[in-house]
């Protein structure tokens, strides 16, 4: 990078997202979470970009390539464009920190996180507005949080049983996070998207499903983001109290629990804050 490009790039805080929420990671895991995050935004220019543009082939080869670097990341290694290569590094180097089954879920929530941006992208093309509980479904999934709960357990240095990740309280706390991070994630993007007539925002969708002012609808999202922190306390309650009562979790998958649960805690607690920091977030007065 020349000096400007890289000074531009640091404003735009992508690394520190991913290591507000990794305390106690490796130092290889907190790199992996930092490159990806940085990918993961670059990515979304991207298809922001092809979607604008109307360059709906572009897209689709771009999504095939990705999809391949599930299957076989180390064979997409030898991709000639850029993003999937990256991709597929990122894929390759996260690879061996965890088990068949593990992967198995990981590589799930990419192809959700693949296929529901596809969706937007149709969406966009022919003007579709979502239904509010059909957005945030489509939302978790877009701003890849169950990707990114996955990765907790990079930073946690741990690998949650099977059982205690498919728990209901386990995905209430997933869900209540999501819904979060989504919400906050549009409060501030909404600007940019109105720029470039995205309707993928929680303040649009709830204006045009209601009727109402987007004054309204902000309050309504400020609404649902508190409800998410209470749903989520109310689930970490009877995660712990599970917890207590699983005979069958030893001591370190019990810290390993108690480690991705706090980082979860510092995916709501820091989000606004690291969204007013980030220049991404920043459009000048019309």
């Amino acid at each position: 990078m020349s000096p400007q490009v890289a000074e531009n790039f640091d404003q735009l805080a992508y690394p520190d997202l991913a290591t507000l929420y990794s305390f106690d990671a490796t130092r290889e895991g907190a790199q992996i979470m930092a490159d990806l995050c940085s990918w993961y935004f670059i990515w979304d220019d991207q298809v922001n970009k092809f979607a604008v543009e109307g360059r709906e082939a572009e897209w689709q080869q771009q999504a095939a390539q990705l999809r391949a670097c599930l299957r076989d990341p180390a064979g997409a290694l030898a991709t000639a464009h850029p993003t999937p290569r990256a991709f597929a590094d990122l894929l390759v180097r996260t690879r061996r920190h965890f088990s068949d089954a593990w992967w198995q879920r990981y590589t799930q929530h990419w192809t959700d996180v693949i296929d529901v941006n596809d969706r937007e992208f149709t969406n966009r093309r022919i003007g579709h507005i979502e239904t509010i509980e059909d957005f945030l479904d489509m939302r978790r999934r877009s701003v890849g949080m169950f990707v990114w709960a996955d990765l907790i357990e990079l930073a946690s240095r741990t690998e949650l049983p099977q059982h205690l990740y498919c728990s209901a309280p386990y995905q209430a706390c997933i869900i209540a996070v999501a819904d979060y991070c989504a919400c906050c994630n549009d409060l501030h993007s909404l600007a940019k998207e109105r720029a470039v007539n995205d309707p993928h925002n929680i303040i649009t969708v709830i204006s045009r499903a209601r009727g109402c002012s987007q004054e309204d609808a902000v309050h309504a999202a400020l609404q649902r983001m508190t409800g998410a922190v209470e749903d989520y306390l109310q689930a970490e309650q009877a995660l712990a109290s599970r917890a207590v009562d699983d005979s069958g979790l030893d001591e370190q998958t019990r810290h390993g629990l108690r480690r991705c649960l706090l980082s979860m805690r510092d995916w709501i607690a820091n989000m606004d804050g690291w969204h007013r920091n980030s220049a991404r977030y920043h459009v000048e007065p019309a």
